[in-house]
């Protein structure tokens, strides 16, 4: 009989407090409101569960949410939904790009690089139109005139003809 009545005591005092507390709190009295479970220390931290890659991907029906540390390529994944699956939180942390800073000074002018191999020839274009005749050239000093030539040789002696009679008395009376 004592045992029923301390069971039934049991019962009644988890049911009445067991349910009325929201949330846990480990280093503190006083858990926030907000929180299902508040940590509270000054020397310790959380240690989420550590899995090897493998041992990550194996999990059945990942919960929304789920937090681990992958040992594999030291990193916490976190479990987004089953269209995204498992996100890495050193891979997407990303914050917002800061403003630009001072340009600094120029440096030093850097050695000229080789020079690289000639290109090949490109295609000979069309021939333009030819263009219209200049004018006529005033007309150049006359040389100095050359060395006469030889003499060319005597030509033949044509036949004589006939001897007239007056010619011929003029003649003998001139030699008389």
């Amino acid at each position: 009989m004592n045992r029923i009545k301390i069971l039934i005591f049991i019962f009644i005092f988890v049911g009445k407090f067991g349910y009325s507390q929201n949330n846990v709190g480990v280093g503190t009295t006083s858990p926030d409101g907000s929180a299902i479970l508040d940590l509270s220390a000054t020397d310790k931290g959380l240690l989420v569960p550590r899995l090897t890659s493998v041992q990550r991907l194996a999990i059945q029906s990942p919960a929304i949410g789920l937090l681990v540390f992958d040992v594999t390529d030291n990193c916490f994944w976190y479990f987004k939904d089953q269209t995204n699956g498992w996100i890495s939180l050193c891979a997407t942390v990303v914050g917002p790009t800061g403003p630009s800073g001072l340009t600094g000074a120029s440096g030093a002018t850097g050695a000229t690089g080789a020079t690289g191999p000639t290109g090949d020839t490109g295609a000979t274009g069309a021939t333009g139109p030819t263009g219209a005749t200049g004018p006529t050239g005033a007309a150049g000093t006359n040389g100095a005139t050359g060395p006469t030539g030889p003499t060319g040789p005597t030509g033949a002696t044509g036949a004589t003809g006939a001897a007239g009679e007056a010619a011929f008395s003029e003649l003998l009376l001139i030699g008389a």
